[in-house]
């Protein structure tokens, strides 16, 4: 089984804090994000850095929320206005050195009052443009909110028929264990390589904080983290 070496393109969010609608944040070997105050660029770093942890942590909340002083936040503080739609993030990739083979990739994220927690309800991956497969969570067969097996449900042929799929998740990263058929080969690799992406995409945020306080760094190299917030850090020219 081949295992394509993929890299993350964007990553896009709808219905995140001030982001009501879709919006999408290209990347590149250096991206810039620029705006006017509270245009909610502190907030797109916010949401990596969440990514990350869920994901560094291999959570089972699908995100690790921090607030703008680097403090642990509910999942209700991400939303847009009351928080009565579901949260989408996403990521397109492509194959690492061609231009090939492209993902979309899309979560869902619901908050359930019944179970009192955040679940990705819904999982879609397109792949070269061809028919999304949409895996929609079995919520009938959710036990525990601390269970890492969850039942989703896709329709992948004219049948009609719903196959099962039984995924966990680390955070974002998605791990298949079996289906109600054999897993496609195709399918298997496909989610084996957005799985080990996400893995190297959250190892590589470093998060430097806001400037405008004491910040909290979070990454594994702590030797190249500098509290820019701190002003004794800095030589009396920038101060």
């Amino acid at each position: 089984m081949t295992i394509l070496n993929l890299e993350i393109t964007s990553v896009f969010v709808e219905g995140y804090k001030g982001f009501k609608k879709r919006a999408v944040i290209n990347l590149s070997s250096l991206t810039l994000v620029f705006g006017e105050n509270s245009a909610g660029k502190s907030s797109i770093l916010r949401l990596l850095v969440s990514i990350s942890k869920a994901i560094t942590l291999k959570s089972v909340y699908p995100l690790l929320p921090v607030n703008v002083d680097g403090e642990e936040s509910g999942f209700s503080a991400l939303l847009t206005g009351e928080g009565s739609s579901p949260l989408e993030i996403g990521f397109t990739f492509k194959e690492l050195g061609k231009d090939n083979v492209h993902f979309e990739v899309k979560y869902v994220i619901s908050y359930l009052r019944e179970i009192n927690r955040a679940l990705i309800t819904e999982f879609h991956i397109t792949k070269n443009g061809l028919p999304t497969k949409i895996f929609l969570l079995d919520i009938d067969n959710y036990t525990s909110p601390y269970q890492r097996e969850n039942t989703y449900l896709c329709n992948q042929s004219d049948s009609g028929i719903l196959e099962k799929y039984i995924f966990s998740f680390e955070g974002l990263a998605p791990k298949i264990f079996h289906s109600s058929n054999s897993i496609p080969h195709e399918l298997l690799s496909d989610i084996i390589a957005i799985e080990n992406t996400l893995i190297d995409f959250s190892e590589s945020i470093i998060w430097v904080g806001p400037l405008r306080g004491s910040s909290r760094s979070y990454c594994k190299q702590k030797e190249y983290c500098v509290n820019l917030g701190d002003e004794k850090s800095l030589p009396k020219r920038h101060q």
